[in-house]
């Protein structure tokens, strides 16, 4: 992916003009090389891109800027299958495929938790459905959701949470298809030159579409472990 920052770091950028805690890096700018924040406060973020684009990789980067930038955030992993995720060490709680029900009975509209999805489109149908129902709840207060999705498959989601998030319009979508991906957040995306490489993508927040390069947050202590090296991320 070939940038790095450390959870020090991410701190450290944050702007010091009233940046929110809930304001995470994404990724740096193709138009000015400028970091580019994104506030969960405003919503929930959907990630999408094909196989081996950096979708776990960005999800992880985006939850250690948040540890990072808001340290007492109850932060929550659900994933169909062992992850990589699960060894950052940021976790308030790792929930397995069918473990959602008994986690999102605990939560309300006003839980401060953040809950990270990856592979959204694997899950099974129960738990797809539990967490579209956390996505419901979460416009309606501090809740919030992260989740990736393999993109073919999340444009032929039409219930489930890979659908709910597709309401909002905020989405990091990695090597989009230009013709396809688009809809995805309800945009038209440019046609670009060319292939982009993995952890490049369009960042789109309600209609503003502004291409970026994933920047690889790593724990305090350096070292990208176990977030994957570069090309190997999903």
């Amino acid at each position: 992916l070939g940038i790095y920052i450390s959870s020090s770091q991410v701190v450290d950028t944050r702007p010091a003009t009233g940046r929110p805690s809930s304001s995470v890096l994404i990724g740096i700018s193709d138009d000015d090389l400028a970091p580019r924040w994104f506030d969960l406060a405003d919503g929930n973020l959907l990630i999408s891109g094909p196989l081996r684009s950096g979708r776990t990789t960005a999800v992880g980067s985006v939850a250690l800027s948040l540890s990072a930038t808001d340290p007492q955030a109850p932060l929550i992993l659900v994933t169909p299958r062992p992850s990589p995720l699960a060894k950052l060490g940021i976790w308030s709680q790792v929930v397995a495929n069918d473990g959602i029900h008994e986690f999102a009975a605990t939560i309300d509209a006003d839980s401060t938790a953040v809950v990270f999805v990856d592979d959204a489109t694997d899950l099974t149908d129960a738990t797809d459905v539990a967490l579209a129902q956390l996505a419901t709840l979460s416009r309606q207060g501090r809740l919030r959701i992260v989740a990736a999705a393999e993109s073919s498959r999340a444009r032929s989601s039409y219930g489930g949470i890979v659908a709910e998030l597709r309401r909002d319009r905020r989405a990091l979508l990695l090597q989009p298809a230009a013709e396809l991906d688009g809809d995805l957040a309800g945009v038209r995306l440019r046609r670009r030159r060319g292939p982009l490489p993995v952890g490049r993508g369009e960042l789109v927040e309600r209609g503003s579409v502004e291409l970026v390069q994933v920047v690889v947050a790593v724990a305090l202590g350096g070292g990208t472990s176990p977030l994957s090296a570069p090309g190997e991320s999903s």
